[in-house]
C-alpha cells in the first residue's frame, strides 16, 4: 500500500502532498506518520489520527497531488 501511494503521488521527488479520493470525503495528507506496532504498521495523519485501510486503498487524486 505504501509503495502504491508513493508511486501514484509522484515517485521519487523532493516534496509531495497526497490527496486521496474517498467517497465520504477527500483526504489531504501533507504529513503522515508511520508507527510500527506489535500488530503491524499504523499510518496516521499529522494529528496522529490512524487512517483506516479503506481510506488508504482509495484512489490518489493525481491532479491535486504535487
Amino acid at each position: 500500500m505504501l509503495t502504491r501511494l508513493f508511486n501514484e503521488s509522484g515517485g521519487n521527488i523532493k516534496w509531495r502532498s497526497l490527496y486521496i479520493d474517498h467517497p465520504q470525503m477527500n483526504y489531504w495528507l501533507k504529513y503522515i506518520r508511520i508507527y510500527r506496532t506489535d500488530l503491524g504498521l499504523v499510518i496516521c495523519n499529522r494529528d496522529n489520527y490512524a487512517l483506516r485501510k479503506e481510506i488508504l486503498k482509495s484512489k490518489v487524486n493525481k491532479e491535486a497531488t504535487t
